[in-house]
């Protein structure tokens, strides 16, 4: 092995690879297979950390990309990390290492547990669960870092392992997880200095009953209808996160899907989904608790709605569709049937690979390339680039119309159609998922980046702030080089 690299560890040279930009580079990356060799690399680089880039497994790519920021030319991959250990069933915590995946926590909690599940994100089957809550994601039901109950991790400035909370080596350490004090917990969030090796994750007790049902929202009524959320979460009518999707998100999701099963362009396709969906923006949400409960807080949402909004309990489409044609309106409702069923499965606490191909959705989008994406999952390899960014504002109506106005402003003045994502998991603060798609060339790139700066700009005189962006991007004068993609 090149004397460049710590010696008993797997590593691959990735020769040529595609950039965000459409460039190409080179760079190594490192599998370590436990704890120890993660020491061995940090050790073996020392002062030269720098050139290091960190990631759990490569797979969140709404955190960016697993190629490493510019300027660091080595991946360490802690993929190999996979222990799952100290399952509390009796008050529903687990300790997991990066390299855990949602599909093998989902797989472990099958087989060991009948009262517990994990909340999981539309980011994918393989996608770490340490990584995507250390970069603050959003679960289906709730913030990812409001389940992380303690974490653990190499300090690479002091050269040694830290913690939260108390280390008693017992169930307090968990059950009380500030401990006495200073909380460090923010240390370890969209940080470069600590190399974070394991987290103790808060599971979602399984209810006697589960309602998912959509939310049917004219753009012009999403003000009242968030004002409306905001008071459902104060009564506790609501206490799940409830996901509000642009029409061009739900275009993304449904259009690649549609794409591998007609030969019909991207202009037909678009145009046969807004016939279906009428441009309206869709909401996913779920009331839990016994069935009586259920059954009443439902009623209430459906009146507080009245006017503003239409419900609808998800159920699956008619089998009735499978003898329809495969072309135009038809093949809109065919696919409809087809992923109805997997978009269910988040709110059961089952994760999904559907969503994946929709960062692929733009003019130059090709069935080649979606099955490709489906077949690899390496979406580092597509041809298509993805620029995003995730504001937080107060959960107030009128500042996210404010909002809104400004996203479509800035984007209609680069010729951008964002897709946006609203979610609203509390009853203070809403988080927009925004981005857009290009193809990867220089000039793209340059494009979708001034458009993030402006709106950037714009968006933070309109009473919003910032916590999470693509890891090529700077964020308020801290450059996040660690994607835990």
């Amino acid at each position: 092995m090149d004397s460049s690299f710590p010696k008993g560890i797997h590593c691959v040279v990735h020769e040529s690879y595609i950039d965000l930009m459409g460039l190409k580079g080179s760079f190594a990356e490192l599998f370590p297979m436990d704890l120890a060799q993660v020491e061995s690399v940090i050790g073996f680089y020392g002062s030269s950390m720098d050139k290091v880039h960190f990631i759990s497994t490569g797979y969140n790519w709404g955190m960016g990309s697993k190629h490493p920021p510019y300027g660091k030319s080595i991946v360490v991959n802690l993929c190999n990390l996979k222990s799952i250990s100290n399952f509390d069933e009796e008050l529903g915590y687990i300790k997991i290492e990066p390299g855990v995946t949602q599909a093998d926590l989902v797989e472990y909690l099958n087989d060991n547990s009948k009262k517990w599940y994990l909340d999981v994100t539309g980011s994918g089957c393989k996608t770490s669960i340490l990584g995507n809550s250390l970069e603050r994601g959003i679960g289906y039901k709730k913030c990812r870092v409001d389940l992380i109950k303690k974490l653990s991790g190499y300090d690479k400035e002091s050269n040694r392992m830290v913690g939260t909370g108390y280390n008693m080596g017992s169930r307090i350490d968990y059950a009380y997880p500030w401990g006495v004090g200073p909380d460090r917990t923010g240390m370890f969030y969209q940080t470069d200095s600590i190399v974070t090796l394991s987290a103790v994750v808060k599971l979602l007790r399984l209810p006697e009953k589960r309602l998912s049902f959509n939310i049917y929202v004219d753009e012009n009524n999403i003000e009242l209808v968030t004002d409306v959320l905001r008071d459902l979460w104060q009564r506790r009518i609501l206490t799940n996160n409830t996901h509000l999707a642009s029409p061009e998100r739900i275009r993304g999701l449904l259009g690649p899907q549609i794409k591998i099963r007609t030969d019909e362009s991207y202009d037909e396709i678009t145009a046969n989904m807004n016939k279906i969906l009428k441009n309206k923006w869709i909401g996913s949400a779920c009331i839990e608790g016994d069935k009586e409960i259920v059954r009443r807080k439902y009623k209430l949402v459906v009146k507080a709605f009245k006017g503003l909004a239409k419900c609808k309990k998800q159920r699956d489409i008619p089998s009735v569709v499978n003898f329809l044609p495969n072309k135009g309106v038809f093949a809109v409702l065919k696919t409809l049937k087809v992923i109805s069923p997997e978009l269910h499965k988040y709110g059961q606490g089952i994760p999904s690979d559907i969503g994946l191909p929709s960062v692929l959705w733009s003019p130059s989008i090709t069935t080649a390339e979606i099955n490709k994406l489906l077949s690899t999952k390496d979406l580092d390899s597509c041809e298509v680039g993805s620029m995003f960014c995730a504001p937080v504002l107060p959960m107030n109506g009128n500042g996210l119309s404010r909002f809104n106005a400004v996203i479509n402003s800035v984007s209609d003045s680069y010729d951008f159609v964002p897709a946006i994502t609203i979610n609203y998991p509390t009853d203070s603060f809403c988080e927009l998922v925004i981005n857009v798609t290009y193809k990867k060339t220089a000039d793209n790139y340059k494009r979708a980046s001034v458009w993030m700066d402006e709106l950037e700009t714009k968006l933070l005189k309109c009473g919003g702030a910032f916590y999470r962006k693509n890891v090529f991007q700077k964020s308020q004068g801290s450059e996040i080089v660690k994607s835990t993609a």
